[in-house]
């Protein structure tokens, strides 16, 4: 796959060429916008840190999320609203659309389109927050928060189809915020310092360590949460890129697991749901089924949930938090949102 990937790369490089000579023109807009994006495919843990940011924001400011809508079925330029679904605007959006009520939540493949769109259709918006837009640079963002995982950091890793970097390494230079996700939570300041050195930060850029907790399961239809897990067995299903640490905690709070895997956004059909069904028939006694929050965005409000209607299945929540420096990283985005904003 080398070769392969260098051709791929000289393609890469030539493109970011022409948005650095501006050949190609970045656009930048007069309100905050804040991306938050990687150099690899997926699994970075985007979401649960777009979910972070709703949180620190959306109690003092109008907040806007603008994805791509990865794993939709429609095209072009959507405001979520309360019948949207998985099938329209992908499942990530509505993730957020149903957690964060007062927030905008849009999708649009062409971001340069969406966000002149959602400002005339919302001039009350204050703050922008793009999700997995580090490669499209049309739109210049304030405040570029770029991920990468512990266990695959980008300065180990290659592009595809050799590794799994959309773009080189170097890109990195564009960030102003590096966050190494999914972090064991047991990392030593010596292991931080070795993953600082071999980032190479530049001057402007900061540098944080996060990790996933997960909640406590929740209850697909009632709402109502599970403790006690050491004595259930548990039929655990998932659509995302990387299931291991979905499966990982699973294994070590049930009394045993089934897993089963499909590939990231996976669209669920009936056949598919009928064989997770009937695998969950067969385990003797104390059973449910799990699945990732995600997952059950692309089931909820289909055809496909009422399949789960007389069994147990929860799914299980993710948030981020950092292993330090938590204050450093609100502050440096207030202070970036107020340094464009008038409201303040």
């Amino acid at each position: 796959m080398f070769p392969f990937a260098l051709l791929y790369g000289l393609g890469i490089w030539i493109r970011n060429k022409m948005f650095d000579w501006d050949v190609y023109p970045e656009q930048q807009f007069d309100l905050p916008v804040v991306n938050v994006g990687n150099l690899a495919v997926g699994g970075t843990g985007k979401t649960p840190h777009v979910e972070y940011l709703l949180r620190l924001l959306e109690a003092h400011y109008k907040t806007a999320t603008l994805s791509r809508g990865y794993g939709r079925k429609s095209l072009g330029y959507i405001l979520a609203d309360s019948n949207s679904i998985a099938e329209e605007i992908g499942d990530e959006p509505l993730l957020y659309a149903t957690k964060f009520k007062d927030t905008l939540v849009v999708v649009c493949e062409k971001r340069l389109f969406a966000i002149p769109n959602l400002i005339a259709d919302h001039p009350e918006t204050d703050v922008i927050i793009m999700d997995d837009a580090y490669q499209h640079r049309s739109v210049k963002p304030g405040l570029n928060i770029l991920l990468t995982t512990f266990e695959k950091p980008f300065f180990n890793d290659f592009l595809l189809p050799a590794g799994t970097l959309r773009e080189w390494a170097s890109g990195y230079n564009r960030a102003d915020v590096i966050i190494v996700t999914k972090c064991p939570l047991e990392i030593t300041e010596v292991t931080k310092k070795e993953y600082i050195k071999k980032i190479r930060p530049l001057s402007h850029q900061h540098v944080f360590f996060t990790t996933i907790n997960y909640g406590a399961p929740v209850h697909a239809f009632s709402g109502l949460t599970l403790e006690n897990l050491g004595s259930l067995n548990a039929l655990v299903f998932s659509g995302i890129a990387n299931a291991a640490p979905f499966e990982n905690y699973c294994e070590r709070h049930f009394k045993s697991i089934i897993p089963l895997e499909y590939k990231d956004h996976h669209a669920f059909d009936v056949t598919e749901i009928d064989d997770i069904v009937h695998r969950f028939s067969k385990i003797s006694s104390d059973k449910i089924v799990i699945c990732t929050e995600k997952d059950w965005m692309r089931i909820r409000a289909t055809e496909l949930e009422n399949q789960f209607k007389n069994i147990p299945i929860y799914y299980l929540p993710i948030e981020v938090s950092f292993l330090e420096k938590e204050q450093k990283f609100n502050t440096l985005v207030i202070d970036y949102i107020r340094s464009v904003s008038i409201i303040d």
